[in-house]
C-alpha cells in the first residue's frame, strides 16, 4: 500500500508539473487522480501507511508557485487530529503525550479549525464575512510556527528545556550545539525531533517533506527554511502562502509518535466516532465529525478491540 500510495502521489505531481509547464490549468486532467478517488483514506491505514499519506499528500501539493489543498489533505488532517485528540478512554489509563499538554493541544485545535474554515466558505449564507475568512487563512501560518516549535521540544525534551536551554550536546545539519546554549533556532529543533524519532517509517516521511522544501525554494535544508520563514513572520508580519497547511501537516506527522504504542487502540475509538457520526450527530462536534463527512468510501462500525 505504502508503494501504491507513492506511486499515484508521484503520477498526480508529475501531471501538475506538464501542466504548468505548458501554461494550462495546473487542475487540468486530474480529476480522479487523488488517493481518495482511488479509495485509500486515512481511515483504512496502518500506522507507517498513514505516515506515508501525510508525507506525500503534503510533498504533491507544494510548488514554488504555491500549495494545492485538496480533499487528502482535509482527510489526513482531520483523521491525525481525532487520532491525537479525539474522545476516546485512554490506553491503559493514560492520555498521550500531546493530550496532557493543555497549551498544545489548544494551539493544535485553533489552527486546524481555522484551516477547516475555508473548506465551508461555499456554505455559509451570502453575508458571510470574507475578511474573517482570509484572516482565519493566515492565523495557521502565525500559529504554526509555535506549534511546531512546541511538539519540537516535547520530543527533544532530553537535549533542550522548556526554555530553550540546551542540557545535552548533540549535533544536526553538520553543527555541534553545547550544554548551557539558549537554542532559538526552529530549524534546528526540527531536524533534532526528527533524528529523535525512532520509528522508521515516519523519519522517513518528514525527512522527504524536508527535502521537498528544500528543492522546490532552492535552499540547503527544508529546516532552514522554515527557521526564516519563522522569522520573517516573527520580526516581519509576513507570511509564506504554503506555510500553514504545511506546518500542520508535519506538526500532525511528527506528534503520531506519541500514540504509536496505542495506535490499534486509537484507531478502533475514532472509527466508533466517525461510524457513529454518520448516524446522527454527536453531542459534541470533533474531529471525527469532521472526518465522517468528507470521507468518500464506507465507515464500517470495528469489530470489538
Amino acid at each position: 500500500m505504502k508503494y501504491r500510495i507513492k506511486d499515484i502521489c508521484k503520477q498526480w505531481a508529475n501531471q501538475m508539473q506538464r501542466n504548468a509547464e505548458e501554461g494550462i490549468n495546473i487542475l487540468y486532467k486530474l480529476h480522479g487522480r487523488l488517493l481518495s478517488d482511488n479509495d485509500i483514506e486515512p481511515h483504512t491505514l496502518n500506522f507507517d501507511e498513514l505516515c506515508v499519506f501525510g508525507s506525500e499528500t503534503t510533498i504533491r501539493g507544494i510548488s514554488s508557485n504555491g500549495l494545492v489543498i485538496d480533499l487528502d489533505h482535509y482527510l489526513f488532517w482531520s483523521w491525525a487530529a481525532a487520532l491525537l485528540l479525539g474522545a476516546m478512554p485512554d490506553a491503559n489509563g493514560n492520555p498521550n503525550r500531546l493530550k496532557q499538554d493543555n497549551d498544545l493541544n489548544h494551539l493544535l485545535r485553533i489552527v486546524i479549525k481555522c484551516i477547516f474554515s475555508s473548506l465551508h466558505a461555499n456554505e455559509q449564507p451570502p453575508i458571510f464575512d470574507r475578511d474573517k475568512l482570509e484572516h482565519n487563512a493566515r492565523v495557521p501560518a502565525y500559529l504554526g510556527f509555535s506549534l511546531l516549535e512546541g511538539i519540537s521540544l516535547k520530543i527533544c525534551e532530553g537535549y533542550v528545556n522548556s526554555s530553550g536551554i540546551i542540557i545535552k550536546n548533540f549535533s544536526v545539519n553538520g553543527e555541534k550545539y553545547k550544554s548551557n546554549e539558549r537554542c532559538s533556532n526552529l530549524g534546528m529543533l526540527l531536524s533534532l525531533a526528527i533524528k529523535q524519532t525512532t520509528n522508521e517509517c515516519l523519519r522517513a516521511a518528514l525527512t522527504s517533506i524536508l527535502r521537498h522544501l528544500a528543492k522546490t525554494f532552492n535552499c540547503n535544508y527544508g529546516s532552514s527554511l522554515l527557521f526564516q520563514l519563522r522569522n520573517e513572520a516573527l520580526h516581519r508580519g509576513a507570511s509564506h502562502q504554503i506555510i500553514g497547511e504545511t506546518l500542520l501537516s508535519i506538526s500532525l506527522l511528527l506528534s503520531l509518535q506519541f500514540i504509536e504504542e496505542q495506535f490499534d487502540h486509537n484507531r478502533y475509538w475514532v472509527l466508533v466516532n466517525c461510524h457513529m457520526a454518520r448516524m446522527r450527530p454527536l453531542p459534541i462536534r470533533g474531529f471525527e465529525s469532521d472526518y465522517a463527512e468528507l470521507s468518500k468510501t464506507a465507515i464500517l462500525m470495528p469489530e470489538a478491540f
